[in-house]
């Protein structure tokens, strides 16, 4: 499949709103986000699969660990025969009730992605965690 740059545009502008739907906790917008039989695979987690499991992922994440802030970057796109194969880096800060800005985690998206209903959607993502296990949502400590 051939990528124009309005693909491109539209993909990047696809894990923008993952971003903010996540951390707005919209269940229904960041499940719309996915293919219907999409999987998501977090660090430790098995696959969860499908709108509604996915609605419910981050319906429960969201109220587990409130505050959180995805920042995504370093984007890269590549055609495959049936959509497109992508890669990011990404950092999770979370700001918890108790007003300390803690690390969530850091990490890499693998991400296969198909056109649905003529928008660009996730079909499967992996999630590499990089961050230690035992800094996980610690927080920051400044001075």
């Amino acid at each position: 499949m051939r990528l124009s740059a309005e693909d491109r545009l539209e993909i990047h502008d696809l894990y923008a709103r993952y971003a903010h739907t996540f951390d707005r906790a919209d269940a229904d917008g960041w499940a719309a986000l996915f293919t219907p039989d999409a999987s998501f695979t977090p660090p430790g987690l098995p696959p969860v699969v499908g709108t509604d499991a996915l609605r419910a992922f981050i319906a429960g994440r969201s109220s587990d660990f409130p505050g959180m802030r995805h920042l995504i970057a370093n984007i890269t796109i590549e055609e495959t025969p049936d959509g497109a194969a992508a890669s990011a880096y990404f950092c999770c800060f979370r700001l918890g009730g108790d007003s300390t800005l803690r690390m969530r985690n850091f990490g890499r998206y693998d991400d296969v992605l198909r056109r649905h209903q003529g928008k660009w959607r996730i079909a499967a993502r992996q999630i590499t965690s990089e961050l230690p296990v035992d800094l996980v949502d610690q927080p920051f400590a400044f001075g």
